[in-house]
């Protein structure tokens, strides 16, 4: 038993303390690039921000005490996360916030592009720099999801990028298809939603982003998807997403669209009947008017 105990228990013990001992240093210094990327974002991010400076250790300004100072750039940001990545590669993290932030700059540089005509519509001129961060949004958020397939809000960013990808892309390069490609991507999209509201189906975050996109896109699936997110959440800002629906040029102003997502209770009937009053729609408010009183009669307890 002491030969066992010196050439097999003790060396595994030793062996397995090591082991152990490096994958927690591993783990403590990815989190380490995480926290790094965190606090220097929200230095690119403060007002100042465009012309920040940040104060390295090295190099020196010659006959000056002080440490020369470095633009911080949004490439340092991703050169952190590759850190992280590096010391923890099965950790979803690092590729949601690169993806994130490659997100965040697609949307900008949509906003910025030029806006052409093509089959009588009006669609977004994608620059090269918006080709080039397409795919390495998708890519990212593609890798977050293999890494954590149970996290939603990855899955939700998957499909807001795939989106926009599909808006952006796909028109221009092959123009002749565009129709059976957006088909087949938009359903693509909406199995993404799905399983995004499957992981979390009592949260309402998931409903309303699903939503939100829904309505962006002028598609009536958004009605049920705020409804859902009222239904959860009472104390939600209904006036505010009655407002977003009714200020949506893709679905002009439609009282029965706020009828249909609005949940058959006394209290969410109240507050469409608010909305009615302060733009003075006098037929939907006769139409409110007498529902709240149904609602009343069947909330009535006996």
């Amino acid at each position: 038993s002491s030969i066992l105990k010196r050439f097999v228990i003790i060396p595994l013990t030793i062996f397995a303390t090591l082991l152990i001992g490096r994958d927690v240093m591993r783990i403590l210094a990815s989190q380490f690039y995480l926290a790094d990327y965190r606090y220097l974002e929200k230095r690119l991010n403060t007002p100042r921000s465009k012309a920040d400076l940040i104060t390295k250790s090295s190099p020196r300004i010659p006959g000056e005490n002080k440490p020369a100072k470095t633009e911080l750039k949004t490439e340092d940001l991703f050169g952190v996360l590759e850190k992280a990545t590096s010391f923890q590669p099965a950790n979803s993290e690092p590729y949601y916030l690169a993806g994130i932030k490659y997100l965040n700059m697609l949307q900008k540089q949509l906003k910025n592009s030029l806006l052409v005509e093509k089959d009588g519509r009006l669609i977004r001129r994608a620059s090269l720099q918006t080709r080039e961060i397409a795919p390495k949004t998708l890519e990212n958020f593609i890798k977050a999801v293999e890494k954590n397939p149970l996290d939603s809000n990855s899955w939700l960013q998957l499909a807001w990028s795939a989106g926009l990808v599909i808006d952006t892309l796909e028109i221009e390069t092959l123009p002749e298809t565009s129709t059976e490609i957006r088909r087949v991507w938009q359903q693509e999209i909406d199995q993404l939603f799905r399983f995004a509201l499957w992981l979390k189906p009592s949260d309402p975050f998931p409903h309303y982003s699903a939503g939100l996109y829904y309505l962006t896109q002028g598609d009536r699936r958004f009605t049920q998807l705020f409804r859902r997110v009222l239904e959860l959440n009472k104390s939600e800002d209904m006036a505010r997403i009655l407002g977003l629906v009714w200020t949506n040029p893709k679905v002009g102003k439609d009282f029965s669209l706020l009828e249909e997502m609005s949940p058959e209770d006394y209290f969410s009937y109240n507050l469409l009947l608010k909305f009615a009053l302060n733009r003075n729609l006098i037929t939907d408010i006769i139409n409110i008017t007498k529902k709240l009183e149904d609602i009343k009669k069947k909330e009535a307890p006996r």
